[in-house]
């Protein structure tokens, strides 16, 4: 009986835990984008404005990752990261279980840009956050291609959820990514580095909503698994099209093994 009620109270607190704590992270959000940003713009130059507001976003989601660590909420056990930090830019793949990966990737990921989806890119309050840190929207494009070149040539990562949807541990349904990861690292000739989120139940995902508690606490394990070299890509006597299908192939493959 007192486990079951000790049982009860924690999987409530947890659900009370997380409305504060994102509504913490909602505050915070409109902090950057409509205090902090602009001040940046006020006395930044143009060539650094991009980098400083990315790493304000940065300090936000540590601080957020360590609070949610902090009340209990979550477990996160990070391998192999340093290794990203360590190498030269990059553009960075994993698999997309729940709604706070990327919230949690960037908090440990050296100048983190991403590929975001065109309804965060025009949201009233999220494109006052996303456009100023340099991020860009998910069509791929010349323009595109020119910016994540040049952000990679600066030193900056770029951080790519080819599924472009969250799974759930259920879903019997292959990975079916987009080729916009293996087209982007075709034409700016970049490595590609492969990330394995992995998680012990259903989280945030499209199955599982914020409210609803969950039995124990939600433990993450991300992991930096591999390089994809692009090199081995680059061949001139085949269409980068049907170049593209065969990275997407292999990306398919190894976010399928890594999210199993």
């Amino acid at each position: 009986m007192f486990y079951e009620i000790k049982q009860y109270f924690s999987m409530y607190y947890r659900v009370c835990m997380f409305v504060i704590c994102f509504i913490i992270f909602f505050c915070g959000a409109l902090f950057l984008g409509f205090v902090l940003f602009p001040f940046h713009k006020i006395i930044s130059t143009s060539d650094v404005l991009a980098k400083k507001n990315r790493a304000s976003i940065k300090k936000l989601f540590i601080f957020f990752c360590f609070l949610m660590k902090f009340l209990r909420l979550i477990e996160i056990e990070v391998e192999k990261i340093d290794k990203i930090n360590k190498l030269d830019a990059a553009i960075i793949v994993a698999n997309h279980p729940t709604l706070l990966d990327y919230i949690i990737l960037t908090a440990h990921i050296n100048d983190c840009l991403c590929i975001v989806k065109k309804e965060i890119w025009n949201n009233s309050i999220l494109k006052n956050i996303v456009r100023p840190a340099g991020y860009m929207p998910n069509n791929m494009n010349p323009e595109l291609i020119l910016k994540c070149d040049n952000a990679i040539e600066e030193g900056s990562s770029i951080l790519i959820f080819p599924q472009g949807t969250r799974s759930s541990l259920d879903d019997q349904q292959p990975i079916k990514s987009e080729r916009g990861a293996s087209q982007l690292a075709l034409r700016t000739k970049t490595n590609l580095l492969v990330i394995s989120i992995a998680l012990n139940m259903d989280f945030l995902n499209k199955s599982h909503k914020w409210y609803m508690p969950t039995k124990q606490k939600p433990k993450f394990k991300i992991k930096y698994e591999e390089t994809i070299h692009i090199n081995k890509f680059l061949n001139n006597d085949y269409p980068i099209s049907i170049q593209a299908r065969k990275l997407n192939k292999l990306i398919n493959e190894k976010l399928l093994r890594y999210n199993s």
